[in-house]
Protein backbone atom coordinates (compact mmCIF):
# COMPACT_ATOMS: atom_id res chain seq x y z
CA UNK A 1 0.00 0.00 0.00
CA UNK A 2 1.60 3.41 -0.84
CA UNK A 3 1.34 6.77 0.71
CA UNK A 4 -0.65 8.32 -2.10
CA UNK A 5 -3.33 5.51 -1.60
CA UNK A 6 -3.51 7.21 2.34
CA UNK A 7 -3.53 10.31 0.94
CA UNK A 8 -7.06 9.52 -0.90
CA UNK A 9 -7.96 7.80 1.94
CA UNK A 10 -7.42 10.71 4.13
CA UNK A 11 -9.88 12.59 1.50
CA UNK A 12 -12.13 9.80 1.50
CA UNK A 13 -12.45 9.81 5.34
CA UNK A 14 -12.91 14.05 5.66
CA UNK A 15 -16.02 13.47 3.26
CA UNK A 16 -17.48 10.62 4.97
CA UNK A 17 -17.20 10.93 8.52
CA UNK A 18 -18.43 14.18 8.43
CA UNK A 19 -21.92 13.91 8.59
CA UNK A 20 -21.96 11.28 11.08
CA UNK A 21 -19.77 13.03 13.40
CA UNK A 22 -21.96 16.40 13.45
CA UNK A 23 -25.11 14.98 13.78
CA UNK A 24 -23.90 12.97 16.65
CA UNK A 25 -21.71 14.88 18.75
CA UNK A 26 -22.01 16.74 21.75
CA UNK A 27 -19.91 19.69 21.65
CA UNK A 28 -20.94 21.70 24.94
CA UNK A 29 -19.89 18.99 27.34
CA UNK A 30 -16.55 20.79 27.62
CA UNK A 31 -16.62 23.36 30.11
CA UNK A 32 -14.14 26.04 30.89
CA UNK A 33 -14.41 29.12 27.81
CA UNK A 34 -10.80 28.97 25.58
CA UNK A 35 -8.70 31.44 27.07
CA UNK A 36 -6.59 33.33 24.30
CA UNK A 37 -3.32 33.74 26.59
CA UNK A 38 -1.72 30.65 24.70
CA UNK A 39 -1.35 28.87 28.02
CA UNK A 40 -1.07 24.78 28.57
CA UNK A 41 -3.06 24.21 32.16
CA UNK A 42 -1.73 27.06 34.41
CA UNK A 43 1.19 28.30 33.00
CA UNK A 44 2.41 29.86 30.01
CA UNK A 45 2.99 27.74 26.80
CA UNK A 46 6.63 26.77 26.99
CA UNK A 47 7.34 27.39 30.49
CA UNK A 48 8.52 23.95 32.35
CA UNK A 49 8.35 25.28 36.46
CA UNK A 50 10.77 22.44 38.38
CA UNK A 51 11.33 24.04 41.62
CA UNK A 52 13.02 22.92 45.20
CA UNK A 53 16.51 20.60 45.19
CA UNK A 54 16.85 17.62 43.47
CA UNK A 55 18.53 14.58 45.25
CA UNK A 56 18.58 10.77 44.71
CA UNK A 57 15.70 9.60 43.11
CA UNK A 58 13.40 7.14 44.64
CA UNK A 59 13.47 3.61 44.91
CA UNK A 60 11.94 1.65 41.21
CA UNK A 61 12.17 5.00 39.68
CA UNK A 62 14.24 3.97 36.61
CA UNK A 63 11.83 0.95 36.42
CA UNK A 64 9.00 3.73 36.16
CA UNK A 65 10.20 5.54 33.80
CA UNK A 66 11.21 2.66 31.26
CA UNK A 67 7.55 1.28 32.09
CA UNK A 68 6.88 4.99 31.61
CA UNK A 69 8.49 5.03 28.05
CA UNK A 70 6.98 1.99 27.22
CA UNK A 71 3.86 2.46 27.92
CA UNK A 72 3.91 5.72 25.80
CA UNK A 73 5.77 4.35 22.70
CA UNK A 74 4.53 1.63 20.57
CA UNK A 75 6.85 0.38 18.06
CA UNK A 76 6.33 0.11 14.97
CA UNK A 77 6.12 -3.01 12.26
CA UNK A 78 9.77 -2.28 10.99
CA UNK A 79 11.04 -1.77 15.02
CA UNK A 80 11.20 1.44 15.46
CA UNK A 81 9.96 4.02 17.43
CA UNK A 82 7.55 6.14 14.78
CA UNK A 83 7.19 10.24 14.93
CA UNK A 84 5.42 12.88 12.64
CA UNK A 85 8.35 14.05 9.60
CA UNK A 86 5.81 16.60 8.10
CA UNK A 87 3.97 19.69 9.88
CA UNK A 88 1.13 17.96 12.21
CA UNK A 89 -2.12 19.29 10.05
CA UNK A 90 -5.18 18.76 12.44
CA UNK A 91 -9.22 18.84 11.52
CA UNK A 92 -11.31 18.90 14.33
CA UNK A 93 -15.20 18.30 13.93
CA UNK A 94 -18.03 18.09 16.41
CA UNK A 95 -17.42 21.19 18.23
CA UNK A 96 -18.54 24.80 18.10
CA UNK A 97 -16.51 26.97 15.88
CA UNK A 98 -14.85 28.37 19.05
CA UNK A 99 -13.83 24.83 20.24
CA UNK A 100 -12.54 23.69 17.29
CA UNK A 101 -10.47 26.61 16.99
CA UNK A 102 -9.04 26.44 20.58
CA UNK A 103 -7.87 22.70 20.04
CA UNK A 104 -6.39 23.15 16.59
CA UNK A 105 -4.17 25.83 18.22
CA UNK A 106 -3.36 23.90 20.94
CA UNK A 107 -2.22 20.57 18.66
CA UNK A 108 -0.03 22.57 16.95
CA UNK A 109 1.10 24.89 20.18
CA UNK A 110 2.18 21.25 21.95
CA UNK A 111 3.85 20.05 18.53
CA UNK A 112 5.82 23.38 18.39
CA UNK A 113 6.90 23.03 22.01
CA UNK A 114 8.26 19.52 21.82
CA UNK A 115 10.25 19.84 18.57
CA UNK A 116 7.61 18.24 16.23
CA UNK A 117 7.57 19.27 12.39
CA UNK A 118 5.69 22.85 12.16
CA UNK A 119 7.41 24.36 9.25
CA UNK A 120 5.69 24.13 5.92
CA UNK A 121 2.18 24.60 4.76
CA UNK A 122 -0.46 22.46 5.05
CA UNK A 123 -1.65 21.07 1.62
CA UNK A 124 -4.35 18.34 3.24
CA UNK A 125 -5.07 17.49 7.01
CA UNK A 126 -3.30 14.34 8.70
CA UNK A 127 -4.92 14.61 11.70
CA UNK A 128 -8.50 13.77 12.24
CA UNK A 129 -10.10 14.60 15.23
CA UNK A 130 -13.57 13.53 16.11
CA UNK A 131 -16.04 14.50 18.77
CA UNK A 132 -19.09 12.29 18.89
CA UNK A 133 -21.46 10.49 21.15
CA UNK A 134 -21.46 7.39 18.52
CA UNK A 135 -17.46 6.68 19.29
CA UNK A 136 -18.43 3.42 18.79
CA UNK A 137 -20.33 3.22 15.29
CA UNK A 138 -17.95 5.60 13.97
CA UNK A 139 -15.14 3.15 14.50
CA UNK A 140 -17.48 0.08 13.06
CA UNK A 141 -17.88 2.53 9.87
CA UNK A 142 -14.04 2.95 9.45
CA UNK A 143 -13.38 -0.77 9.99
CA UNK A 144 -16.24 -1.25 7.46
CA UNK A 145 -15.12 1.62 5.02
CA UNK A 146 -11.53 2.61 5.57
CA UNK A 147 -9.72 -0.15 7.43
CA UNK A 148 -6.38 0.80 6.44
CA UNK A 149 -7.02 3.85 9.13
CA UNK A 150 -6.67 1.57 11.50
CA UNK A 151 -3.29 1.32 11.34
CA UNK A 152 -1.09 -1.62 10.60
CA UNK A 153 -2.44 -4.89 11.54
CA UNK A 154 -3.54 -8.19 10.10
CA UNK A 155 -7.28 -9.66 9.64
CA UNK A 156 -7.76 -11.57 12.70
CA UNK A 157 -7.01 -8.40 15.12
CA UNK A 158 -8.99 -6.07 12.99
CA UNK A 159 -12.28 -6.26 15.45
CA UNK A 160 -10.31 -5.75 18.65
CA UNK A 161 -8.70 -3.19 17.58
CA UNK A 162 -11.85 -0.80 16.14
CA UNK A 163 -13.44 -1.34 19.35
CA UNK A 164 -13.64 2.06 21.27
CA UNK A 165 -11.48 2.35 24.45
CA UNK A 166 -13.07 5.77 25.52
CA UNK A 167 -13.39 8.26 27.05
CA UNK A 168 -11.03 9.31 24.22
CA UNK A 169 -8.43 6.82 22.15
CA UNK A 170 -6.62 7.06 19.23
CA UNK A 171 -5.32 4.97 15.97
CA UNK A 172 -1.91 5.70 13.57
CA UNK A 173 -0.92 4.90 10.26
CA UNK A 174 3.09 4.52 9.75
CA UNK A 175 5.13 4.65 7.03
CA UNK A 176 8.70 3.62 6.61
CA UNK A 177 11.43 5.68 4.92
CA UNK A 178 14.35 3.87 3.13
CA UNK A 179 17.48 3.96 2.78
CA UNK A 180 16.87 5.38 -0.76
CA UNK A 181 14.57 8.19 0.59
CA UNK A 182 11.96 6.13 -0.66
CA UNK A 183 7.97 6.14 1.45
CA UNK A 184 5.54 3.75 1.61
CA UNK A 185 2.73 2.58 4.17
CA UNK A 186 3.13 -0.16 6.21
CA UNK A 187 0.81 -3.06 5.50
CA UNK A 188 0.44 -6.33 5.19
CA UNK A 189 0.03 -6.09 1.58
CA UNK A 190 2.98 -4.18 1.44
CA UNK A 191 4.62 -4.99 -2.51
CA UNK A 192 7.49 -2.28 -1.78
CA UNK A 193 9.31 -4.53 1.45
CA UNK A 194 6.64 -7.66 1.71
CA UNK A 195 9.09 -8.20 4.86
CA UNK A 196 7.02 -6.25 6.59
CA UNK A 197 3.96 -8.55 6.04
CA UNK A 198 6.09 -11.65 7.86
CA UNK A 199 7.33 -9.20 11.04
CA UNK A 200 10.26 -8.62 9.58
CA UNK A 201 12.74 -5.76 10.47
CA UNK A 202 13.82 -4.78 6.99
CA UNK A 203 15.25 -1.55 8.44
CA UNK A 204 18.61 -3.48 9.68
CA UNK A 205 20.21 -3.46 6.18
CA UNK A 206 22.05 -0.61 3.81
CA UNK A 207 25.50 0.20 3.84
CA UNK A 208 25.92 2.20 7.78
CA UNK A 209 23.16 -0.26 9.06
CA UNK A 210 23.97 -2.51 12.48
CA UNK A 211 22.09 -4.50 14.58
CA UNK A 212 21.32 -1.16 16.21
CA UNK A 213 20.89 0.96 13.93
CA UNK A 214 19.44 0.53 10.85
CA UNK A 215 18.91 2.85 7.26
CA UNK A 216 15.60 3.56 7.89
CA UNK A 217 12.81 5.61 9.86
CA UNK A 218 9.36 5.20 10.58
CA UNK A 219 7.01 8.51 10.46
CA UNK A 220 3.34 8.96 10.93
CA UNK A 221 1.25 9.32 7.78
CA UNK A 222 -1.82 10.07 9.57
CA UNK A 223 -3.91 10.02 13.09
CA UNK A 224 -7.66 9.63 14.19
CA UNK A 225 -8.44 10.99 17.47
CA UNK A 226 -12.00 9.99 18.90
CA UNK A 227 -13.72 11.46 22.18
CA UNK A 228 -16.70 10.96 23.57
CA UNK A 229 -17.60 14.10 24.96
CA UNK A 230 -20.77 12.52 27.44
CA UNK A 231 -17.70 10.52 29.32
CA UNK A 232 -15.41 13.78 30.02
CA UNK A 233 -18.44 15.56 31.38
CA UNK A 234 -17.41 18.96 32.66
CA UNK A 235 -13.99 18.71 32.15
CA UNK A 236 -11.86 21.58 30.99
CA UNK A 237 -11.21 22.14 27.31
CA UNK A 238 -7.67 22.75 27.72
CA UNK A 239 -7.29 19.43 29.61
CA UNK A 240 -8.98 17.64 26.71
CA UNK A 241 -7.29 19.87 23.96
CA UNK A 242 -3.94 18.42 26.10
CA UNK A 243 -4.37 14.76 25.78
CA UNK A 244 -5.46 14.80 22.15
CA UNK A 245 -2.43 16.47 21.56
CA UNK A 246 -0.43 13.68 23.18
CA UNK A 247 -2.15 11.07 21.42
CA UNK A 248 -1.36 13.00 18.26
CA UNK A 249 2.19 13.41 18.91
CA UNK A 250 2.96 9.81 20.05
CA UNK A 251 1.03 6.11 19.59
CA UNK A 252 1.00 4.41 22.91
CA UNK A 253 0.55 0.65 23.31
CA UNK A 254 -2.55 -0.86 23.39
CA UNK A 255 -4.31 -2.51 25.42
CA UNK A 256 -2.87 0.72 27.65
CA UNK A 257 -2.73 0.05 31.29
CA UNK A 258 -2.32 2.59 33.81
CA UNK A 259 1.22 4.20 34.11
CA UNK A 260 3.49 4.13 37.31
CA UNK A 261 4.45 7.99 36.57
CA UNK A 262 1.56 10.96 36.48
CA UNK A 263 0.25 11.27 33.09
CA UNK A 264 -1.93 12.63 31.22
CA UNK A 265 -2.56 9.74 29.53
CA UNK A 266 -4.28 8.55 32.27
CA UNK A 267 -6.03 11.23 33.67
CA UNK A 268 -9.68 10.90 32.00
CA UNK A 269 -9.48 7.06 32.77
CA UNK A 270 -11.67 6.25 35.69
CA UNK A 271 -9.21 3.13 35.83
CA UNK A 272 -6.09 5.09 37.07
CA UNK A 273 -7.00 7.40 39.97
CA UNK A 274 -3.23 8.25 40.37
CA UNK A 275 -3.69 10.43 37.69
CA UNK A 276 -6.71 11.89 38.23
CA UNK A 277 -5.99 15.28 39.75
CA UNK A 278 -3.57 16.11 36.54
CA UNK A 279 -4.60 18.78 34.87
CA UNK A 280 -2.53 19.50 31.78
CA UNK A 281 0.97 17.65 30.25
CA UNK A 282 2.89 16.76 33.10
CA UNK A 283 6.63 17.43 32.62
CA UNK A 284 7.03 13.49 32.09
CA UNK A 285 4.67 14.00 29.22
CA UNK A 286 6.79 16.80 27.91
CA UNK A 287 10.03 15.60 28.50
CA UNK A 288 8.88 12.11 26.95
CA UNK A 289 7.58 14.03 23.75
CA UNK A 290 11.04 16.29 23.79
CA UNK A 291 13.12 13.05 23.96
CA UNK A 292 11.18 11.33 21.02
CA UNK A 293 11.45 14.13 18.55
CA UNK A 294 15.14 14.89 19.33
CA UNK A 295 16.07 10.61 19.47
CA UNK A 296 17.79 9.33 16.30
CA UNK A 297 14.72 8.17 13.78
CA UNK A 298 17.23 5.28 12.72
CA UNK A 299 17.50 3.73 15.77
CA UNK A 300 15.95 0.49 17.50
CA UNK A 301 12.74 1.14 19.28
CA UNK A 302 14.89 -0.24 22.60
CA UNK A 303 18.19 1.93 21.86
CA UNK A 304 15.38 5.19 21.37
CA UNK A 305 13.35 4.62 24.62
CA UNK A 306 16.56 4.28 26.60
CA UNK A 307 17.48 7.66 25.46
CA UNK A 308 13.97 9.26 26.47
CA UNK A 309 14.07 7.49 29.38
CA UNK A 310 17.42 8.86 30.06
CA UNK A 311 16.43 12.81 29.40
CA UNK A 312 13.66 12.30 31.89
CA UNK A 313 14.94 10.68 34.22
CA UNK A 314 17.99 13.88 34.07
CA UNK A 315 14.82 16.00 34.14
CA UNK A 316 12.72 14.86 37.16
CA UNK A 317 10.71 16.84 38.86
CA UNK A 318 12.12 17.77 42.21
CA UNK A 319 8.82 17.43 44.07
CA UNK A 320 9.06 13.31 43.73
CA UNK A 321 11.12 13.07 47.12
CA UNK A 322 14.40 11.28 47.75
CA UNK A 323 15.51 7.44 48.33
CA UNK A 324 16.07 6.57 51.79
Amino acid sequence: MGVQRIQRLIVAVSVALGPLTFTSAVGAQATAPPSTGGTVGSRPVGEVVVTGKLGRPPKGFSTDVSDFVASHSQPSPIGLLSRWMTPVCPTVVGLSPRFTDFVTKRITEVAVRVGAPHRGRCRRSNVRVVFTAQPQKLMDHVRDKFPDLLGFHYPREEKALATFQGPIDSWHVTGTRDASGGGYADSTNNDRNPQIAFGGHPTMSGANASRLRGSASSEFLFALVVIDPGRVPKQPIGKVADQIALLVLTNPKRPRSCSPLPTLMDALDSACPASASVASLTPYDESFLTGLYASDAEESAALQQGTVARRIEKGRPADLGQSE
